[in-house]
């Protein structure tokens, strides 16, 4: 369990096994993947997916990427729109400063939460990604990466400037 969790890589594990297997008999082995099975779904059942990766990495090679940049570099971040979530990739980069008029906002404080949960890391002077990270709506993804109001289905664009709201009509 400790393995996996750790390969989904969305909660921080703080264990201090490395979850490696040991040598039990075949028969124990079977039980443990059963209690695991058990384990997983009453976890999911609580709202915790410990154990379900943001997005497989199968789903990535098959999704249409979307990309929203700024024109002065101030951000630049990819996305792929499943399964009615916007998930924002590992690796892309968010507005560090936020304007004025957004230094108390709802946005900023969304942000920060991430940067205190290890979703996004602080680094020469950027804010990265560095686990993917869905949101519930486009919007909310795009103004969290660049601390404005947007309408997502509107700003993340496809490589040839298709936008979301194009490639996926509401």
């Amino acid at each position: 369990m400790i393995q996996r969790a750790l390969e989904t890589d969305r909660f921080k594990v703080e264990n201090g096994n490395g979850g490696k297997y040991t040598s039990i008999p075949e028969s124990k082995m079977n039980e443990c993947l059963v209690y695991f099975e058990t384990i997983k779904t009453l976890v999911k059942a609580l709202g915790f997916n410990v154990f379900v990766p943001e997005i497989e990495k199968e789903q990535l090679i098959e999704e249409t990427y979307f990309y929203f940049k700024s024109k002065d570099n101030l951000w630049d971040a990819q996305g792929v729109y499943v399964d009615e979530k916007f998930i924002v990739l590992k690796g892309s980069i968010a507005r560090s400063e936020p304007t004025k008029h957004k230094r108390a906002s709802n946005e900023l404080k969304f942000r920060d939460k991430l940067i205190d949960e290890g979703i996004i890391e602080e680094g020469n002077g950027t804010l990265t990604f560095i686990k993917d990270y869905g949101f519930n709506s486009p919007s909310t993804a795009a103004d969290i990466v660049s601390l404005g109001s947007n309408s997502g289905w509107k700003v993340w664009k496809t490589k040839d400037g298709k936008a979301l709201e194009e490639v996926y009509p509401r």
